[in-house]
């Protein structure tokens, strides 16, 4: 017969629940074609006991309409090991419209859910790799962040901690060692003036001369290391300051410019702002062959933006980062991070034979900012 070339049980089920096995019950379950219709075991009977109600349930609906379905579901074989079946039916009515049965095929599908499970299982044992490894990466990104943080953190804080001392030196400088001159040149033209000797006034007056050369140079060591000027009378004069400075020893034409804003800035940001400008100055007197240079400062908001642009050579931004990330990240590319470690930015322009402008911004009030991220966090 033709249904012995069907790779699977073929049945017959009837109206009393009775069911004829015609072929191929013996490579499903073991158990042979007589052994079912000679009544010896009936195919609900090994129906594995977890699935034997769905089955059930199935075929109950199987009986109030005409329907073809396809179930899934595990059989205890002749041997007694679990096998999975896909049993595939459809029922059938008579023209009254009476359940007269159903006609069936059960495949043994065991090996395609074996391989079924082991498909799961990889895939689970992959997305659970899977989420150990973004989890360990995202973990390492927060690592680095931290450690990113750390180091802006320590850059801003080695920069604050060497303007403290350069202050505290330029002050130990202006009040005694130039008060100390000072009154050392007073005392010397007073007694210049009360002796009658020529040589001997002549040789007073030549030390005095070098007296007040000592004081001069002291008063500029003082602005050097910190100037005073910064203190006194803020920011803005302090980058006016700079520009003359910067004018006289390189003879670069100089601008400033501001848009006449009260900019009350946090000591931090005062001193980070006013070096980091110092050393733009610095790298478009020496590196840029520039013949003029701009400062610029504006106030939006509670932030700061000073601009320095200059008309020199320019360079190319991607060669210089990549130099940069090789020896360490000094230069243009380390006031970054400084500026970081405030809540500041450092944004750079430049085209190699159009110059360079360099927009930094920062808050001017970078105590609240700080109080606000770590509310946030």
């Amino acid at each position: 017969a033709l249904t012995h070339n069907i790779p699977g049980m073929v049945y017959t089920g009837h109206a009393d629940w009775s069911a004829q096995i015609i072929s191929g019950s013996e490579a499903v379950s073991g158990y042979a074609v007589e052994d079912f219709n000679s009544q010896k075991i009936n195919w609900l009977d090994i129906i594995y006991p977890d699935d034997s109600q769905t089955v059930a349930k199935e075929a109950l609906k199987m009986r109030s309409r005409r329907a073809s379905i396809v179930q899934e579901y595990r059989i205890v074989d002749k041997t007694g090991n679990i096998r999975w079946v896909e049993d595939r039916k459809t029922s059938l009515f008579s023209e009254e419209g009476d359940f007269k049965g159903v006609d069936g095929i059960v495949f043994d599908i065991t090996q395609r859910k074996h391989a079924e499970n082991a498909l799961q299982k990889a895939r689970d044992e992959l997305e659970t790799r899977v989420e150990q490894r973004t989890k360990e990466l995202r973990n390492e990104v927060s690592e680095r962040k931290k450690a990113q943080e750390q180091l802006r953190s320590l850059a801003s804080e080695l920069s604050l901690a060497e303007e403290r001392l350069r202050r505290r030196i330029a002050t130990n400088v202006h009040d005694q060692i130039g008060q100390n001159l000072a009154i050392s040149r007073l005392k010397l033209e007073s007694l210049r003036e009360s002796v009658s000797n020529p040589k001997l006034a002549k040789d007073l007056a030549q030390i005095s001369r070098m007296v007040a050369q000592a004081i001069e140079s002291s008063r500029s060591l003082t602005f050097e290391l910190s100037p005073p000027v910064l203190y006194e009378l803020g920011f803005e004069a302090a980058v006016e300051w700079l520009l003359r400075h910067t004018r006289q020893r390189y003879g670069i034409s100089t601008e400033f410019e501001d848009d006449g804003r009260k900019k009350s800035l946090d000591d931090d940001v005062r001193v980070l702002l006013f070096q980091a400008v110092r050393e733009l100055l610095v790298n478009v007197a020496k590196h840029a062959k520039a013949r003029s240079v701009k400062v610029e400062t504006r106030k939006k908001g509670r932030r700061i933006y000073v601009t320095v642009q200059d008309d020199g050579v320019g360079f190319d931004l991607a060669q210089a980062a990549s130099q940069t990330g090789a020896t360490g990240g000094f230069g243009l590319f380390s006031i970054r991070e400084r500026l970081g470690h405030i809540a500041g930015s450092l944004e750079i322009q430049s085209t190699p034979g159009a110059g360079t402008t360099v927009i930094i911004t920062a808050p001017t009030d970078h105590k609240r900012t700080k109080n606000l991220k770590d509310k946030k966090k």
